[in-house]
């Protein structure tokens, strides 16, 4: 839930602009869009990859409540000593075991078509913001929201005193100070490795002066 205190609001976009446009992990993700990496025909597999696993969550949902009436039938079975015992009690085991397995499934399914759709987010996005984040002061109010939805997880806004308040943006990604390493410095074309930095940064904002404080 992104928050604001009367001038806060452009101390925080600034803030997540300066940090984004000094992100190496950031300007890997734009380099990924440019070349293409996650496309549109990536993007509609995926799409038949969230709609394939809720068909098979359908389904599934489907045998849970088959074999839910069939125990209900069994244990009714058992309570009136219509069949053997034992043989009732270990069929009852087994089909609860099914049933647990199916759930499970089903669970893990949920997982995935929740991965999937919030990359999907994540690439719309991208697309709409990512090459632009240095031109952030031509966006509307309303782009400005969704931009700042797309990398910021929280604002906490704490009031200091009648002057002062401080502001804590967490990003989604550990954008803050991640790092940038030649696998070989004399020999670039090896690659490099990059490294994550931190989630959340601090910025000290004093109404009296016009520039906060940022505090990584």
């Amino acid at each position: 839930m992104l928050s604001s205190v009367s001038k806060s609001d452009k101390s925080q976009q600034d803030t997540v602009v300066e940090v984004l446009s000094k992100s190496h992990l950031f300007k890997e993700e734009i380099k990924k869009q440019v070349k293409g990496e996650d496309n549109s025909g990536e993007l509609l597999t995926r799409s038949e990859q969230i709609n394939d696993l809720k068909k098979k969550n359908k389904q599934i949902q489907k045998e849970v409540e088959d074999i839910t009436k069939t125990l209900i039938n069994l244990e009714t079975d058992n309570i009136l000593k219509r069949r053997n015992a034992s043989e009732l009690q270990a069929i009852i085991q087994n089909v609860e075991s099914e049933r647990t397995r199916l759930q499970a499934v089903k669970e893990q399914n949920a997982l995935q078509i929740h991965a999937l759709e919030t990359k999907s987010k994540w690439l719309d996005w991208f697309s709409k913001f990512g090459e632009k984040i240095e031109k952030m002061q031509g966006f509307s109010a309303t782009e400005k929201q969704l931009f700042l939805r797309g990398v910021v997880d929280k604002i906490i806004v704490s009031t200091l005193d009648k002057q002062a308040h401080e502001v804590v943006i967490k990003f989604k990604i550990p954008y803050v100070n991640d790092t940038f390493e030649w696998k070989n410095p004399r020999a670039k074309g090896q690659g490099y490795i990059l490294g994550e930095g931190e989630k959340e940064v601090s910025v000290d904002i004093d109404t009296s002066k016009k520039s906060p404080n940022l505090r990584k």
